[in-house]
């Protein structure tokens, strides 16, 4: 989904990040991830060949919605809050940035889970299964 509100970043920035908060690790490969609707976000591979989550948020120059705005800051406090259920499969917050030194917005980096989201699976799900897991 390609929209204004995506704070896309160089691969320059990316590796500035990342070296910054996981210096015991290389970058190896970063891969933008195109399904959200509001936050950039991308695939960061370490040369090892374990994956992270980077999120990032709109740049402050970006006229957000009144309910969007701080929508990192709440997102990072949901996480927190579900991964308290241990049933429940929650990435985990492995660093928070706000410091805008690397880029101009909040950033986060989270564990990465297994699986395909549900926007890449709906077409192919029968109407009846995606109407459960959207009352889920």
């Amino acid at each position: 989904m390609d929209a204004v509100s995506k704070n896309r970043q160089t691969q320059d920035t990316l590796q500035a990040l990342a070296a910054h908060w996981f210096p015991h690790v290389r970058l190896a490969g970063s891969r933008e991830l195109t399904e959200g609707y509001f936050n950039a976000s991308y695939v960061l591979t370490w040369d090892s060949g374990d994956s992270v989550i980077l999120k990032i948020a709109p740049s402050p120059q970006i006229r957000v919605m009144t309910y969007e705005q701080q929508a990192m800051a709440h997102e990072v406090r949901c996480m927190a809050l579900l991964r308290r259920q241990p049933e429940l499969p929650v990435a985990r917050v492995l660093a928070w940035d706000r410091s805008h030194r690397y880029c101009d917005a909040d950033c986060f980096f989270m564990t990465a889970l297994p699986g395909q989201s549900l926007s890449r699976l709906k077409a192919e799900l029968p109407p009846e299964q995606l109407a459960d897991l959207q009352g889920e």
